[in-house]
C-alpha cells in the first residue's frame, strides 16, 4: 500500500490524543517522556495513522534550522504534541518521511500550535526541506 498517495490535504481528519505529552527536560535539545503518548488520526477514505510513543522516549522536540530560529524568538515548545509523534515516525520509519512530516503539519493544524498558521506552514516546509537528514534509511530497507 503506497501510504503517501492516500494521506493528502483534501481528507478531513479526527485525531485521539490523550492528555498533553509530559516531559522531562535532560539535557540541550533533549527530552524524555514520562509516559505513553497515544495518538490516532483517522483520515476520511480510510487511511489510519496510530502510533502509541513509549515512556521513555527521548526526543530534540523539533530541531529547528538556527536560520529559522530568529522567525520565532526561540525553539516553539507548544508544539510538543506534534514533536513527540514526528521524532517517533522518524526515529522508528513505520511510515514514510512525507506521511511523518503529513502527521506532524496536521497535529500542529488540529491543536492550532503554534497559533500562527504561517509558522506552521514555515515549520512544515522546513522540515520538508531539510528534514532528510533525520530520516536515515536502514541498507536493509
Amino acid at each position: 500500500m503506497n501510504s503517501d498517495k492516500k494521506l493528502t490535504k483534501e481528507f478531513d481528519r479526527v485525531l485521539l490524543y490523550g492528555d498533553r505529552p509530559k516531559v522531562e527536560y535532560i539535557s540541550p535539545d533533549r527530552w524524555r517522556l514520562e509516559e505513553d503518548v497515544h495518538c490516532t488520526i483517522l483520515y476520511v477514505g480510510g487511511f489510519t495513522v496510530d502510533v502509541t510513543v513509549p515512556k521513555g522516549f527521548t526526543l530534540d522536540c523539533a530541531s529547528i534550522p538556527e536560520f529559522v530560529l530568529p522567525l520565532f524568538g526561540k525553539k516553539p515548545r507548544v508544539m510538543i504534541e506534534a514533536a513527540v509523534v514526528h521524532d517517533y515516525l522518524y526515529e522508528t520509519q513505520i511510515v514514510s518521511r512525507k506521511v511523518a512530516d503529513q502527521v506532524m503539519l496536521d497535529i500542529m493544524n488540529i491543536f492550532g500550535n503554534p497559533a500562527s498558521a504561517y509558522k506552521r506552514w514555515l515549520i512544515y516546509n522546513a522540515v520538508r526541506m531539510f528534514g532528510a537528514p533525520g530520516f536515515k534509511v536502514p541498507e536493509w530497507k
